[in-house]
């Protein structure tokens, strides 16, 4: 709401400008502006289609940082990614929260955050306990599946007790988890160690990689001696 005290003497006609930018809500197309005196009000309706992802001035909620951590869900020692999401408009959004990581095929929250206010959600994860975790969050107020109401999409790869390095993505809808061939997560980019044999950083296979150039280098140096 925008307040401004006008006096106009007689017969007296003004023009004036309010910004209702802020105002708006970017998930609908049908929008509309009240103006009121004392006793009088008016109504205008407008059309305005806005890109949820990217409003422009236009305020919306956002995923502003990940972390993962170790946490108990229901008692049971687990995985957790701490999700905050931030609503720096004045808006109230029924936004929901989903998490895709390389062990987790989905974890689903409500994530509706009252204006100028930040929440912190904990998610559970299925990655192993103290495993590095690739994931990315998706942060939205329609279907899962389209792309009407998508509000933010980040890529994030941590470990509990370490950084997690967070960045922005383009948001992909995807197939929800209780569909038939719903979404996985999958990065082949990044390397987890999640793999029970990996040592100092390395996985398995680097391991095996590592082993057989030491192994030709102790070669070849043993026939140059000869």
């Amino acid at each position: 709401m925008i307040e401004k005290r006008i006096d106009l003497k007689g017969n007296e006609k003004r023009t004036f400008e309010f910004n209702i930018t802020r105002g708006l809500n970017v998930v609908q197309t049908n929008h509309t502006v009240i103006v009121s005196t004392y006793g009088n009000h008016t109504q205008f309706n407008f059309t305005r289609e806005i890109n949820t992802t990217d409003p422009g001035p236009i305020p919306k909620p956002e995923i502003t940082d990940v972390k993962i951590a170790n946490g108990t869900i229901e008692g049971e020692p687990s995985t957790v990614a701490e999700v905050t999401v931030s609503n720096p408009g004045i808006q109230t959004y029924s936004t929901k929260l989903m998490v895709h990581t390389e062990g987790t095929d989905g974890s689903f929250y409500g994530a509706s955050v009252p204006p100028g206010e930040n929440r912190t959600i904990t998610v559970e994860l299925l990655d192993e306990r103290g495993a590095k975790v690739a994931g990315e969050a998706r942060l939205y107020a329609g279907n899962l599946s389209k792309g009407d109401g998508a509000m933010d999409q980040v890529e994030f790869v941590g470990r509990a007790n370490h950084d997690t390095t967070v960045w922005d993505v383009a948001y992909e809808p995807v197939r929800a988890p209780w569909r038939k061939n719903h979404y996985t997560y999958q990065n082949e980019s990044i390397e987890t160690g999640a793999d029970k044999d990996s040592k100092e950083g390395f996985s398995s296979t680097q391991w095996i990689y590592l082993v057989a150039g030491v192994v030709l280098v102790a070669l070849l140096a043993a026939r140059r001696l000869r």
